[in-house]
């Protein structure tokens, strides 16, 4: 292990030791895995809870792995359920919609850390997260959210190194955002939309693919694949199931994103 990244672990050991006990807005994710396993490394289990959020936009795959891999870290766990689609602020999708998926979330979280006894809320961010795009981080810094990791300066790939050194099961999962993020700004996100988005990238997703994005532009989808994929889906078995589960779904025009896949589609340009 670099010694740059050693030193950051033990600065992260130093701020989770100085915070004491912790709830840990858990996804599933790389991130907030490192941390969460870190956390009960350094605090112990009777110090760390996991909060996991279940609403319309997680599919049903990235909770059941969060389930997995808390029991996994013999971390305490809790999954609260709640509607995010009955608030208009967030349905009516407008750019900064994370903003008010983040501010409800945290607010239920604090109020969980408060009600057991838990000092800090906390999340999974790191610095890159500075360096783009990020709605929520407003709600995160007005709730008095800490991002340890951000604090002890780790980027992506040395969340990723650490987490293979740590014999994480998530070293090298890919990022996986909400499935709103697949509708395009400005359109409401409806249950059906949301349902619609899952299972067609549970297609993609059994078609073997390993990075994919299904972007809504009902009856339009448009997908979304690591350029180095294309080969694969050029495949006429391969095509041909594609295009037929999707048209299964209610897509009527089915189309390849010649760009590729890229965080945030939706937000560029």
């Amino acid at each position: 292990m670099e010694k740059d990244l050693t030193e950051k672990i033990q600065k992260l050991e130093n701020i989770l030791k100085e915070m004491e006990s912790i709830v840990v807005a858990y996804s599933g994710g790389v991130d907030s895995t490192f941390l969460l396993a870190f956390a009960r490394k350094v605090l112990g289990k009777k110090n760390v809870l996991a909060v996991t959020a279940q609403t319309e936009v997680e599919s049903r795959d990235e909770i059941e792995e969060a389930k997995e891999i808390s029991l996994l870290l013999d971390v305490n766990h809790e999954i609260i359920t709640y509607s995010l689609l009955e608030n208009n602020d967030f349905s009516s999708n407008p750019i900064n919609r994370c903003y008010f998926c983040k501010k409800i979330l945290t607010k239920k979280i604090k109020k969980i850390a408060e009600e057991k006894g838990f000092k800090w809320v906390v999340d999974g961010s790191h610095l890159e997260d500075e360096e783009d795009i990020r709605y929520g981080k407003k709600a995160l810094i007005e709730e008095g959210i800490r991002s340890p990791l951000k604090e002890a300066g780790f980027r992506k790939e040395e969340i990723r190194i650490a987490s293979s050194e740590m014999n994480l099961p998530t070293w090298n999962k890919p990022s996986s955002p909400c499935l709103s993020s697949r509708i395009p700004i400005g359109t409401p996100i409806t249950l059906e939309a949301l349902q619609r988005v899952e299972r067609g990238e549970m297609v993609l997703k059994e078609a073997g693919f390993s990075v994919y994005r299904l972007r809504d532009h009902f009856p339009f989808a448009r997908i979304e694949i690591g350029k180095n994929e294309f080969g694969k889906i050029m495949d006429e078995r391969v095509r041909e199931k594609i295009v037929k589960a999707l048209k299964d779904l209610g897509y009527k025009f089915i189309s390849l994103d010649l760009e590729g896949y890229r965080q945030g589609s939706f937000h560029r340009g």
